[in-house]
């Protein structure tokens, strides 16, 4: 159940920080043309955004042709990012009991 939760929390938290910054992408670029400190916040947010959406250049192969993006990619994305961090807790888990016994 933890790891469930800890997905979840994962998972929308991913989301969020993602489509955040690929919403505000445009308008950091645009209030940061004089320079990063001309408006820290959203460039470091369309930052985040993009090394959170790294993935996509793995996942795009994986979805349909007819695919066509957007907040629906940004899930899946997601979604796979929360699967590996879950997972790499539970080896770590594992590993640590290995380790005690």
């Amino acid at each position: 159940m933890r790891f469930l939760v800890w997905f979840l929390a994962i998972a929308a938290g991913h989301f969020v920080l993602s489509a955040a910054g690929s919403v505000l992408a445009l308008r950091a670029a645009f209030e940061a043309q004089g320079g990063f400190w001309d408006a820290p916040l959203l460039a470091s947010l369309a930052h985040l955004a993009a090394l959170l959406l790294a993935p996509l250049r793995i996942v795009r192969p994986l979805l349909p042709p007819s695919w066509h993006g957007g907040f629906g990619e940004i899930a899946v994305v997601s979604v796979f990012v929360a699967a590996a961090a879950v997972a790499l807790m539970h080896a770590a888990r594992k590993l640590r009991g290995r380790g005690n016994a």
